[in-house]
């Protein structure tokens, strides 16, 4: 069974879906542990789900953290791919969900690679996706940043 009881997910958000339905692939971002949930998800559901890895040109393969991949790094590693969609970490977008570390928007990375791409914080967002397609990236539901990022009161001068 899968790292951290993620069937239970699969299969509560699934329900009575009608897996033929569900687009034939979906391409990941890692291996390890990730590979093992798509197996799991392709297992239940019938998708074709590829797990691949990407190389770091800025920071090096020891830094894997998705927030400091590229998105050329992203187009390299998934050119080569035939999925019907792509889904990449959703911490690979700065906090607005419009571009990649390296300044490259999902939309230009989405027509580089000749296919959509989706972005997922988590698994059972990409089964949401996957059963009632997926929406441009946007600003992160996490409240780091905030304060930077909001404009200020009227009441306050900066």
């Amino acid at each position: 069974q899968c790292y951290g009881g993620l069937l239970p997910i699969f299969r509560q958000k699934l329900g009575d879906f009608a897996v033929g339905e569900l687009r034939p692939e979906v391409v990941a971002d890692r291996g390890g542990v990730l590979a093992a949930v798509a197996e799991e998800l392709a297992s239940l559901t019938g998708i074709g789900v590829e797990v691949v890895g990407v190389a770091n040109s800025v920071f090096g393969d020891r830094v894997n953290v998705s927030g400091l991949v590229c998105g050329e790094d992203w187009a390299k590693a998934v050119a080569g791919t035939d999925a019907d969609t792509v889904f990449l970490p959703r911490h690979s977008l700065d906090y607005f969900g419009e571009q990649f570390l390296d300044g490259l928007k999902p939309s230009e990375l989405s027509a580089r690679v000749g296919r959509p791409v989706a972005f997922a914080s988590q698994w059972s967002e990409v089964v949401d996706m996957l059963l009632h397609g997926s929406s441009p990236p946007a600003r992160t539901r996490a409240t780091n940043g905030a304060m930077w990022s909001d404009p200020l009161p009227a009441n306050v001068v900066a």
